[in-house]
C-alpha cells in the first residue's frame, strides 16, 4: 500500500464521520419534560433559558414530589409542577393550601389530574376543577392536520394576571387538553386565564379553557392543561414562549423549583438514522469504537509501511562460460601447451557426443556402429566420419607437440561435428 492510499484511506474515514455527523435525525416526541433530554418535548432548553432569564440561584430543577420539597430547604420557594399526570390525594392538597396559606405561588402543569382517595363531593368543594386529557400528541396526527391546513389553533389570553389581551396561534395538538370547571361555588372561584373562544362572560363556564387561576389565603394556585408548551418545543417555538413566559411572569416573585416525576427521567438524546445508530445510542460504546477505528487506522498506516521497503533488483545470473574458456585458452597459449589445450577439447567433444549421439567417441570396440551413428546425425559422409574422428584420436593419444595449424584444424573438426549432431538432434526430438 502507497502513501497515497494511506492518505486517501484517511480522507475517506474523516469523510465517514463528516457525513455521520451531518446525517439527519430522527427525535424522539415522547414527553419527557427530563432536565437532561434534548428531545423535542424534554425540558433541557427550557431549564437552560430558566435558569439564565432568572437572577442566579432563583431557578433550579429537583426530581422529587411536593411532600419532599415542603420539608427542604426550598419550601419557601414558588413550585412549578410539570407532567402528564398530576396526581393528587389528601397529603398532597394538604400541602399545596399549607404553601399558599405562606404565600408561595403553585403552577401545576399537567395533561390530567387523578384524585386519589378523594370522592367527587370531596373532589368540588376543595378544588372545582379537573383536567381532562384528550388525544395523545403524534406526529402522524400533525402532519395530517397539516394536509388539511388545519395545524394551528387559536387560543385567546384573558385580561388577567395584569397581561393585555391577546391571541396566540399554537400547534393544535398543543391543545387536546382542557380544563373542567366544577358547578357551585368552587368552581365560580376560579378564574380562567387561556380559553379558545374568546372571553368567558362574568357567571358563565367556557368548556374549552386551558390555564385557570385561583387565590388561597396570600398564595395563588394556577392550573395549566397545555404541559407540552413547557418542553423545548415551546422555547423555540414563537408565539408558544410567549405564552409560556406569561403564564411564569407571576411565579418570579420568589425563587421558583421545577420539579419532575421520578419515573420521567428518560435521558435518550436525538436518535441517528444510520448503521451505526446502534454503537451512538449507548454512550458506553462511543471510546470503544473510536478506539477499534483508531487501531484499525494505525494497523493500515504500519502495514503500509512495511510493504513498502525496498526490494533489491534480482538479477540473473551471468554466463561467465565463454570468458572462463578464453581464460584457459589464454593460459595453454601463453604456456604453449597445444597438446593440453587439445586433450581438454577432446574430452569436452566426447562427452558431448555422448550426450547428443549416445556413443562414445573414445571407445575402440566398435567403430562401425560409432561411425554409421555419427554419419546419420550429422549428415556427413561414412568415411568423412571414420576419417576425422582416427585423425583427432591419433592427435589426442600422440604425445608429440602440435602445429598450430594443426590444432586449429582439429578444433574447428570437433565443433563442426558437435554443431552438426546438435542440430539434427533438435529437429528429431
Amino acid at each position: 500500500m502507497s502513501r497515497k492510499s494511506v492518505i486517501a484511506l484517511i480522507v475517506l474515514v474523516l469523510v465517514f464521520f463528516i457525513i455521520q455527523l451531518r446525517m439527519p435525525k430522527k427525535w424522539d416526541w415522547t414527553p419527557t419534560w427530563s432536565p437532561t433530554d434534548n428531545n423535542p418535548f424534554g425540558c433541557l432548553l427550557m431549564d437552560s433559558v430558566l435558569k439564565g432569564s432568572l437572577p442566579h440561584g432563583r431557578y433550579k430543577v429537583a426530581r422529587t414530589t411536593l411532600w419532599q420539597l415542603a420539608h427542604s430547604r426550598d419550601s419557601l420557594s414558588n413550585v412549578l409542577w410539570v407532567t402528564e399526570t398530576a396526581t393528587l390525594d389528601v397529603s398532597t392538597t394538604r400541602i399545596i393550601r399549607r404553601m399558599m396559606a405562606r404565600g408561595q405561588r403553585v403552577m401545576i402543569v399537567a395533561g390530567e389530574t387523578r384524585f386519589m382517595a378523594i370522592d367527587n363531593t370531596r373532589y368540588d368543594r376543595q378544588w372545582g376543577i379537573a383536567i381532562r386529557m384528550g388525544d395523545r400528541f403524534t406526529v402522524a396526527d400533525v402532519l395530517n392536520l397539516r394536509q388539511s391546513h388545519t395545524e394551528m389553533d387559536t387560543i385567546a389570553w384573558k385580561d388577567s394576571l395584569g397581561h393585555a389581551v391577546r391571541k396566540y396561534q399554537v400547534l393544535r395538538p398543543m391543545t387536546n387538553n382542557v380544563i373542567d370547571l366544577a358547578d357551585g361555588n368552587e368552581g365560580k372561584q376560579w378564574k380562567p386565564i387561556i380559553t379558545s373562544r374568546g372571553y368567558v362572560v362574568e357567571g358563565d363556564r367556557d368548556p374549552y379553557v386551558y390555564a385557570a387561576r385561583r387565590r388561597f389565603g396570600r398564595g395563588e394556585i394556577v392550573v395549566v392543561a397545555m404541559p407540552l408548551m413547557f418542553t423545548n418545543y415551546g422555547m423555540i417555538e414563537g408565539e408558544t414562549n410567549e405564552v409560556v413566559f406569561r403564564l411564569l411572569s407571576e411565579m418570579s416573585g420568589r425563587p421558583l423549583v421545577r420539579i419532575t416525576d421520578r419515573q420521567s427521567d428518560k435521558t435518550d438524546g436525538q436518535v441517528e438514522q444510520s448503521p451505526l445508530r446502534v454503537v451512538f445510542k449507548d454512550p458506553t460504546l462511543w471510546w470503544p469504537f473510536y478506539t477499534a477505528l483508531a487501531v484499525l487506522v494505525l494497523f493500515f498506516v504500519f502495514t503500509a509501511r512495511r510493504r513498502q521497503r525496498a526490494i533489491p533488483v534480482v538479477r540473473p545470473p551471468v554466463n561467465h562460460t565463454l570468458e572462463f574458456t578464453r581464460l584457459i585458452g589464454t593460459l595453454f597459449y601463453q604456456r604453449h601447451d597445444r597438446k593440453g589445450l587439445l586433450r581438454s577439447k577432446w574430452e569436452l567433444f566426447a562427452n558431448t557426443v555422448r550426450q547428443q549421439a549416445d556413443v562414445d567417441v573414445q571407445a575402440l570396440d566398435d567403430d562401425d556402429h560409432l561411425f554409421q551413428v555419427l554419419s546419420d546425425r550429422s549428415d556427413m559422409s561414412y568415411e568423412d566420419v571414420a576419417r576425422m574422428i582416427k585423425r583427432l584420436r591419433y592427435l589426442a593419444a600422440n604425445d608429440n607437440d602440435l602445429a598450430p595449424e594443426e590444432l586449429l584444424k582439429a578444433i574447428d573438426d570437433m565443433d563442426d561435428l558437435a554443431s552438426r549432431l546438435g542440430a539434427t538432434h533438435g529437429i528429431s526430438d
